[in-house]
């Protein structure tokens, strides 16, 4: 099976961007394929929002996985009105209405949500996410929360 999975970490208040991979399990064990980054700091929130839902969309069309996974925020332990949570949640509805328009299985997940998924629990498929990371040459550490939602796409029955 073949898997996108995506996390959006925030940059100050204003400049979201979505780390993505491609895995692929057909081995036997993940392997990852590919790693992408989205980010566009440049114009106005839907004007980025807008190319970020395209640039997706795009992505899911021409790798066409079979299940896509984005890490949604968890829940925080005390309200915030700050604006950068709320930059990322727009970003991650409108990754997660993109992808879905070309890929029906995709699904919104917390870490937690993974971990349950993966029939453990959230550190766990965290830990394993980062063990993955160091196995892959030229991945990166902050792509973890990503390689976290895709080993949940791939468990997610």
């Amino acid at each position: 099976m073949r898997v996108f999975g995506i996390a959006v970490t925030m940059e100050g208040e204003q400049k979201a961007t979505a780390y993505g991979v491609v895995l692929d399990d057909s081995s036997g064990s993940p392997v990852i394929e590919t790693k992408f980054e989205i980010t566009n700091d440049e114009a106005d929130l839907s004007t980025r929002l807008y190319d970020m839902a395209e640039n997706i969309r795009t992505k899911v069309d021409s790798l066409r996985p079979d299940r896509v996974a984005i890490r949604r925020a968890d829940f925080p332990p005390t309200q915030s009105r700050k604006e950068a949570p709320k930059v990322r949640m727009f970003a991650e509805g409108a990754l997660a209405s993109a992808a879905r328009s070309k890929c029906v299985l995709t699904y919104l997940g917390t870490g937690k949500d993974f971990g349950a998924w993966c029939g453990s629990d959230k550190d766990t498929v965290e830990a394993e996410a980062k063990t993955l990371a160091k196995a892959s040459p030229g991945i990166p550490q902050k792509y973890a929360f990503a390689i976290s939602a895709a080993l949940g796409a791939l468990a997610h029955s």
